[in-house]
């Protein structure tokens, strides 16, 4: 609110000198809009994370029951590791067993770095987005500073990838266990 007012006092001195890139009929009811949205910026964002919880949310409600401690089965490798019946008393051959057991281990070592590479960025997700909502005042601030207006759509662009990253990746990851 400070910085506002010495915006004000900028617009102010700027107009009586007569430069009219930052004369106050042009300058004056954005700078009242981004002062308005600056005190309710932090409410602005919870509302935009909220929008990308329920979508993330619906997602993860359909592979809860299946990712909560039941992965092998969701990925299918216990059905790569089962034989079906052979006739006449046949056995499966070692070179079988054997291929069948490193295939599921190379697929199991895929899905757990697979996993945990998701796990990380849904992690750095949430760091971004408390960084980005600590800055948010200031980001609205620049939007009303001319010639600053392009750091506000900077920290916009970041705000809505990482907001929307969650809901994406749970869609992918109920993608993958459906």
């Amino acid at each position: 609110n400070m910085a506002f007012l010495i915006i004000f006092i900028a617009i102010a001195f700027v107009t009586i000198l007569g430069v009219e890139k930052y004369e106050y009929k042009r300058l004056l009811p954005k700078l009242l809009l981004m002062a308005v949205a600056i005190n309710f910026s932090k409410t602005i964002c919870g509302i935009v994370i909220d929008a990308a919880q329920v979508a993330m949310i619906t997602f993860v409600n359909g592979f809860k029951d299946v990712a909560a401690g039941n992965l092998i089965r969701g990925f299918g490798l216990a059905d790569m590791m089962s034989f079906r019946e052979f006739d006449q008393g046949e056995t499966p051959s070692p070179s079988s067993v054997a291929a069948a057991s490193i295939l599921a281990v190379i697929l199991l070592t895929i899905a757990v770095v697979t996993l945990g590479i998701i796990v990380l960025m849904f992690l750095v997700r949430i760091i971004y987005l408390w960084i980005l909502i600590i800055l948010s005042p200031m980001a609205f601030m620049l939007s009303a500073v001319p010639g600053a207006e392009s750091k506000f759509n900077d920290w916009w662009q970041k705000f809505v990838k990482y907001t929307f990253v969650g809901p994406i990746l749970a869609f992918f990851l109920w993608l993958s266990f459906s």
